[in-house]
């Protein structure tokens, strides 16, 4: 439920007016954890990294990227 309503208004959205353009407000997925928020995994690329409420949304990572050998 939360994910389509997302995804209606992602396009809506002006980055600009969401966050800066600078990486130092990003914080890493542990941060969001001791934050209290779940980690939702999902296969939509639009709502990777946003975070709702309780809820982070992330992409998950191919398991050929995390392999030494490719």
């Amino acid at each position: 439920m939360v994910i389509e309503q997302l995804t209606k208004v992602a396009p809506y959205l002006i980055p600009v007016l969401v966050t800066k353009a600078s990486g130092t407000l990003i914080d890493p997925p542990t941060e969001h954890i001791c934050k209290g928020r779940e980690i939702m995994v999902t296969e939509n690329p639009a709502i990777h990294l946003v975070w709702y409420y309780n809820s982070l949304y992330l992409k998950h990572i191919p398991h050929f990227l995390l392999n030494y050998k490719f």
